[in-house]
């Protein structure tokens, strides 16, 4: 009733009436009084996984896994996990730039084996492969068709 118990693992943002803020890392006991408590989320990335973080001053980092973040309201924005792309052994992916100073685009490619975590502002080219379809009603297109069939 008096006192805010913080949990074995567990990390908590206490606010005090004047404003100001601290971190209270558990196993803690602390004296209530007018603070209010709000509970950090945890978020963690596994070695196959990288932390996309938002910061409040427009920054955005990529952490590759493994590794953890407990997210901070004064300074964090966001925080999502995200699957990093494996590439296998003659496996390539091309990466897209866009420079900050200019609106030119850059790329460069990536070669496997590797597991590929994107920077801030780089992107992938989504390819989508097409065929064409036969018969009497005349040629269609085919989303994502792995052949060509003919009319015979």
């Amino acid at each position: 009733m008096f006192h805010y118990t913080v949990e074995e693992g567990q990390r908590v943002l206490m606010s005090r009436r004047d404003g100001t803020m601290d971190i209270i890392v558990g196993p803690r006991r602390v004296w209530r009084g007018r603070n209010t408590f709000q509970p950090m989320r945890h978020f963690v990335a596994h070695p196959d996984k990288f932390l996309v973080v938002r910061f409040r001053d427009g920054r955005q980092e990529h952490l590759p896994g493994p590794t953890d973040l407990w997210l901070d309201p004064r300074i964090h924005q966001q925080i999502a996990v995200e699957d990093a792309l494996p590439l296998a052994a003659k496996e390539a992916v091309v990466v897209y730039t866009k420079s900050a100073t200019s609106a030119a685009v850059s790329r460069r490619i990536v070669f496997g084996p590797a597991l590929f975590v994107p920077q801030p502002g780089e992107w992938l080219h989504t390819f989508s492969w097409h065929a064409s379809q036969g018969g009497s009603g005349g040629c269609r297109r085919c989303r994502t068709a792995w052949f060509f069939k003919s009319s015979g």
